[in-house]
């Protein structure tokens, strides 16, 4: 893998609650140049969006058998670009957040590394 160095260096949320994925895809977010902050759980997410400012965010859809979506809004009500990630089949999101970019578990990293440019565009 190639190291990609993005214009400037986001502070980035990951919420993922697998140990092992969390710590590739922490390593993968790293080597694009983002300062990443990881969260295990929506309630450590929740506390992170209060306590910390956030320049992007990667949510997985289920994380410990619970939704997203609260931390979802924070973030949106906070002006942060996300982006949501699930490896369940058929997964969907509410309305208020069908326009936000997804991606699939597994996913390549070329397609995350697209992803969170986009997110960057739309937020710089």
């Amino acid at each position: 893998m190639t190291k990609h160095e993005p214009a400037t260096q986001a502070r980035l949320l990951l919420v993922e609650d697998d140990a092992a994925l969390a710590e590739v895809t922490t390593d993968l977010l790293r080597s694009f140049g983002h300062a990443v902050v990881h969260a295990n759980s929506v309630r450590k997410a929740l506390e992170l969006a209060r306590s910390r400012e956030f320049d992007l965010a990667v949510l997985d859809v289920n994380v410990d058998n619970h939704l997203v979506f609260p931390v979802a809004r924070k973030l949106g009500i906070a002006g942060v670009p996300f982006m949501f990630m699930s490896g369940t089949p058929g997964t969907a999101v509410p309305s208020e957040f069908r326009g936000r970019p997804f991606l699939f578990k597994p996913y390549r990293p070329r397609d995350m590394l697209r992803t969170l440019s986009t997110l960057t565009l739309k937020a710089g």
